[in-house]
């Protein structure tokens, strides 16, 4: 078995690198350093690594790193960014990993998700190209938390052409079948300047935004009602108003203001729909006004997704929970983890904690089948609201589980399991 950091370390390593993604300029980061810290892990395993520029710059970079050849095999997927974070909400340096008496460890992408890198390269570390059958991929992808263009150039690229995937985001290991999408928009109401003394010399950007902002509350309001799916956490499409900057200055009439918006749909809610609403009830609320208005889609957006109730991996890792063993944390999350290799019926399958929707998001072209069964760290520790942490336990259990998946170690799903990737 190759050398490797223990999996504190390497998570330690990763924190250490600050790699925030952010449609907001001011915030945004390279992840350029923990791309290569991770390529450094990599090769220690044994992964042949290929870094590939996502941006003009080179200071977004994704990673895919492989052990074997040929088509096929399996994706052990994750990304590199982090969102930014809230120092009010940290007494720790957010890169300094930092372990507490109740065996958490704290630091930003802990769980969300630097934590599954360190499982998943401990995991890795037992295979040898000779020894399977199929390729074993490692995916670290840039901007998951912004524009997804990391996951966008893997799909443009055709970079990838693997038959299964793990996607490591936090989940608390609970699997559900359905998914929320997301579209982000930036509202741009344009005015013009005058001296504050006297209003007629301009028109103000800034009461135009309010009444855009009026505007939306009120379809926001409607969207609470209908549609709704009550399997969901928050059962109704979402709208957040994010971020809005306008002005120069108090003693100056708003030449300018912005608004960016996320938008988080229900299965069967279009985005396309959801967007030419939006557009249209901001248009009429600064009807007559003087005022010019622009929506920009800040990415393309990530549609919603709902699977059969009777789909047979659906099925399967519901029989997998409601059969659980004496240690639920590895080992009905191994049944669980075989079952996605079952199931070729099945486009997507992800889960999500029990009190949180996971937003597990990778563009569903990139890979003909996806599935979340377990990975370290649990939502409701996510970093936009407390300090992030996930629990040192979790990394030996979800290590194990994806070990013993790449080895078929279950003998219900060894058959399966073994096509894919076993020795």
């Amino acid at each position: 078995m190759k050398t490797l950091p223990s999996r504190e370390d390497i998570l330690r390593a990763l924190v250490a690198w600050p790699s925030v993604s952010s449609s907001d300029v001011r915030f945004d980061q390279s992840n350029r350093a923990m791309v290569e810290r991770l390529a450094e892990f990599a090769e220690a395993v044994g992964f042949t690594v290929r870094v590939m520029p996502v941006s003009a710059d080179g200071q977004k970079l994704n990673l895919v790193a492989r052990i074997g050849e040929g088509d096929g095999g399996l994706v052990l997927s994750g990304h590199t960014d982090t969102v930014p974070w809230d120092a009010s909400a940290w007494s720790t340096d957010p890169f300094a990993l930092e372990a507490t008496d109740d065996g958490r460890l704290y630091g930003l992408g802990s769980a969300d998700m630097k934590g599954f890198f360190a499982c998943a390269l401990h995991a890795a570390r037992a295979f040898s190209a000779g020894s399977l059958k199929r390729p074993l991929t490692l995916l670290g992808t840039a901007d998951e938390e912004s524009s997804m263009d990391g996951a966008r150039a893997l799909v443009s690229e055709g970079v990838v052409r693997a038959s299964y995937a793990v996607i490591g985001e936090p989940t608390g290991l609970v699997p559900v079948r359905k998914h929320k999408g997301v579209a982000m928009q930036r509202l741009r109401v344009t005015g013009r300047s005058g001296h504050s003394s006297d209003p007629s010399l301009g028109r103000s950007a800034l009461e135009g935004m309010h009444a855009v902002i009026g505007a939306l509350l009120g379809y926001r309001d409607e969207l609470a009602v209908a549609p709704r799916d009550d399997s969901f956490a928050v059962p109704v499409t979402t709208m957040n108003l994010g971020r809005i900057a306008g002005g120069d200055s108090p003693n100056r009439i708003c030449g300018s203001c912005e608004l960016d918006i996320d938008l988080r749909p229900l299965p069967g809610v279009s985005i396309r729909a959801l967007r030419e609403e939006l557009s249209r009830r901001s248009v009429e609320a600064i009807a007559g006004r003087e005022l010019s208005l622009v929506v920009e889609e800040l990415f393309d957006g990530v549609p919603a997704f709902e699977t059969a109730a009777d789909a047979r991996l659906v099925q399967a890792a519901e029989e997998a929970i409601y059969a659980t063993p004496d240690d639920p944390l590895v080992n009905w999350a191994e049944s669980d983890l075989r079952a996605a290799f079952v199931a070729a019926d099945l486009a997507h399958v992800t889960v999500e904690s029990q009190t949180t929707q996971t937003e597990a998001r990778i563009t569903p072209a990139l890979l003909t089948r996806w599935f979340t069964p377990a990975a370290p760290g649990d939502r409701p520790s996510y970093s936009q609201r407390l300090a992030e942490s996930l629990n040192a336990d979790e990394l030996a259990a979800v290590e194990s589980l994806y070990r013993n998946t790449l080895t078929g170690r279950t003998v219900s799903w060894r058959t399966v399991t073994a096509y894919l990737l076993a020795r």
